[in-house]
């Protein structure tokens, strides 16, 4: 009886890890190839749903894929408010999300357990509020020196990384007068010349 009972007990626990090894393989093909899909086309519904099956949600807590998923939802939020409004009931939404990318970076660049994590979306952020200086009348220096503290973050999160650092100088020379600029200074290009804006790279963080 008590074999029966053990050899019951291993074949359930048997199976459950199969299942979980299943789910863990399809969590990893169902990111890999959500993450080339928005890189094609970040409006796509559906980007990073659960696998189907049982023992998704388990595999998912197992792998730590919350933080990875959650970055991803706010970098797809950063480019859809990059995509021309062809309707001004587009626009508006575009404006909206604007100020959800902005406030969901600034929680990310505070409090994503990954330095790499912070330090993109600090510098996400640092450009949002670079762009949003250039509109700005009144609270366009506030929002620029905002900007600049938060490449300044960025870098301190992960220093290797060099988008925020070419951000940061460009920035400051654009605030320098003109007469004090070094003449190998990188050009003000009203944001448009911002490295990190793009698309990021997949395949890490999970």
């Amino acid at each position: 009886m008590i074999r029966r009972l053990a050899a019951t007990v291993l074949t359930v626990a048997g199976l459950a890890l199969l299942v979980l090894a299943w789910q863990a393989h399809a969590w990893h093909g169902r990111m890999t190839a959500d993450d080339l899909r928005f890189s094609v086309a970040p409006g796509a519904e559906g980007l990073w749903r659960a696998p189907r099956g049982p023992g998704s949600g388990l595999a998912k807590g197992l792998l730590a894929l919350d933080d990875d998923i959650r970055f991803r939802q706010v970098e797809r939020q950063f480019v859809q408010v990059h995509v021309a409004a062809r309707t001004y009931a587009e626009e508006a939404k575009r404006l909206a999300a604007f100020g959800e990318a902005q406030s969901a970076l600034e929680q990310l660049a505070r409090a994503d357990p990954a330095p790499v994590r912070r330090s993109r979306a600090a510098n996400l952020l640092g450009i949002l509020l670079w762009e949003n200086g250039q509109t700005a009348q009144e609270n366009a220096p506030l929002l620029l020196r905002q900007s600049v503290a938060a490449f300044r973050r960025s870098i301190r999160a992960s220093p290797g990384v060099s988008d925020a650092k070419y951000n940061l100088e460009l920035l400051l020379t654009v605030l320098q007068p003109q007469s004090e600029r070094r003449t190998d200074a990188p050009e003000d290009t009203g944001g448009g010349g911002l490295q990190g804006a793009g698309v990021a790279g997949r395949g890490k963080g999970y």
